[in-house]
């Protein structure tokens, strides 16, 4: 007993810093920091990539749009393009600054390391590495095991001395009983911190088809990781309460509690695991479907309705999941629903615009009148669908502004991204200009516009003349229009427009301004009445000076 004892407090420090590294060598330690720093800056590397490659998209998408835009979008819709850019550009220096700052702590570990281990001195042993503090009740036990361990050993020591050698026995047996248990937590806990530090690794193939899942999984795997841990703390000290005799866990388990509480535990847990299984499949199948390098590239319509499907799927699988885990700890749940009806139709009444929101906002998806990119005009405002849900529509306007307008106080929709657009082309020319000029002119143009590389792609058939359109106060007003691809009439238009002025400026066709022609009265007499016409001048450079006729 006195060499254990012994054991016990000259070993404390190392044990101590055993426990705290979760049962881990200073060898694993080290490699599991490096193997933890070494997926950090993986990570803000691959963050960086990623904020460098949406940055290059979001230039070649702004100099795509210069001339005219893409299919979806008028090239005047453009701020939201610099404000995602400028968001991109902000998060790749972040990414950057994560990487650089990695990569410095690597460094300085790597020297300090290497310092130590040219300093120490060849008869000691080389100082043990840095060991995290933990913090909470298991940090405290974890340093300070050593008093527990020394009261259970005087506690052995008094059976021993005072009770005959069969109970010493089992006190020995239970004793070993207890250190095995402890053993195997201590190990299966480190391999669970071990995990949680390391987080998921999923192969390179799955990543690429479903680059959200790993991301996903590290977001709850951890923390169910703890739970498990939490979990086997709570067994490691119900076995050992058992093997020293103060509890019974069989007769326990045997009990109508026991066996109430184990079978709530494990439904409960097994609704939760399912639940989480059904939304991680639900979700890395959406983000496979809307991922375009694997199969076909996701319409807009798909799009939105993935999203929206996504959203209300995750909602009706939290609802279903917290009604059965009430219906196993043994809640009623049939009061619940009738309450919720009542609820419900109580919010009905005096939410009535919600509900028209959701309504509209569902026949408005079935329809099939609007999609994330196309250009609509809806309440009044027009501008790029940038977001969809069940009850509002979100518009980014020409000015940059962010509208968000909800379903009931839309009664029509304006989409100008189906299938095709026209740009309808209104030139006024002077009155003494001939047509048959004018129009030649226009279709010289238009065949000069379509052989621009720019633009040829976007043009879906030949100029429509019109004609005399309308006769205006100072010009004949010429209509023709061209067929477009959509979302791009507003690019095609205002080349176009450039194309005819520099023809008619040739061709001296004149375009004119506004002119007014002056009637004065005149009275019974006949006589008109005096017009007075002041000229300014300076009476230099041979103009006159100020006159008055």
């Amino acid at each position: 007993m006195g060499l254990a004892f012994w054991l016990v407090w000259r070993n404390r420090r190392p044990v101590a810093e055993w426990l705290e590294r979760g049962g881990q060598t200073e060898a694993q330690y080290l490699e599991a920091q490096r193997a933890a720093e070494e997926a950090a800056r993986q990570i803000a590397e691959e963050e960086a990539a990623q904020a460098e490659a949406a940055r290059q998209a979001a230039l070649a998408e702004s100099e795509a749009r210069e001339d005219g835009g893409i299919a979806g979008a008028p090239s005047e819709f453009t701020m939201s393009e610099a404000a995602a850019q400028e968001a991109a550009e902000e998060k790749a220096i972040v990414a950057e600054q994560a990487a650089e700052e990695a990569a410095e702590r690597e460094a300085e570990e790597r020297a300090a390391r290497e310092a130590a281990a040219q300093a120490a001195a060849p008869e000691p042993a080389p100082a043990a590495p840095a060991t995290p503090r933990r913090r909470g009740p298991l940090g405290v036990l974890a340093r300070n095991w050593h008093w527990p361990v020394s009261l259970y050993l005087l506690f052995m020591l008094v059976i021993v001395l005072t009770r005959p050698g069969n109970a010493a026995f089992h006190a020995l047996l239970n004793s070993g009983q207890v250190l095995l248990v402890l053993l195997l937590g201590v190990v299966v806990s480190g391999a669970l911190t071990r995990m949680m530090v390391r987080g998921v690794q999923l192969p390179d193939s799955v990543t690429a088809r479903m680059p959200l899942l790993e991301k996903r999984l590290n977001a709850f795997v951890p923390k169910a990781l703890f739970v498990l841990r939490l979990a086997i703390f709570v067994i490691v000290i119900a076995v050992a309460l058992n093997a020293i005799s103060v509890i019974d866990i069989r007769s326990w388990l045997a009990s109508q509690i026991g066996l109430r509480l184990t079978s709530v535990l494990l439904s409960v847990a097994g609704v939760l695991i399912m639940s989480f299984i059904l939304w991680v499949a639900l979700t890395s199948w959406v983000d496979y479907r809307l991922n375009p390098e694997f199969g076909s590239v996701a319409t807009a319509r798909e799009r939105t309705l993935l999203t929206l499907l996504r959203n209300a799927a995750t909602i009706a699988l939290v609802v279903i999941t917290l009604m059965f885990v009430l219906s196993e700890i043994g809640l009623d749940i049939a009061p619940l629903l009738a309450s919720a009806g009542v609820l419900g139709l109580a919010i009905g009444f005096g939410a009535q615009k919600m509900v028209q929101d959701i309504i509209t906002g569902i026949f408005i998806q079935f329809e099939n009148a609007m999609n994330v990119g196309d250009v609509v005009t809806v309440a009044g405002t027009t501008g790029v669908v940038e977001r969809l849900t069940i009850r509002s529509v979100s518009l980014r306007d020409v000015t940059g502004a962010f509208h968000v307008i909800p379903f009931s106080s839309v009664d029509m929709v304006t989409n100008f991204a189906r299938e095709f657009g026209y740009f309808v082309c209104d030139m006024g020319v002077a009155y003494r200009e001939k047509t048959e000029d004018v129009k030649q002119a226009m279709f010289d143009a238009f065949e000069k516009l379509r052989m621009d590389p720019d633009y040829r792609d976007a043009i879906m058939g030949d100029l429509e003349w019109f004609g005399i359109n309308a006769f205006g106060d100072s010009a004949v007003v010429m209509r023709a229009r061209i067929k477009c691809v959509p979302g791009m009439q507003w690019g095609v238009g205002r080349a176009y427009n450039g194309v005819v002025k520099e023809i008619f400026d040739a061709r001296n066709i004149e375009i004119p301004f506004p002119h007014q022609t002056l009637f004065l009265g005149e009275s019974k007499a006949g006589e008109t009445q005096e017009f007075k016409l002041r000229l300014q001048g300076d009476g230099q450079n041979g103009l006159p000076g100020p006159q008055t006729r």
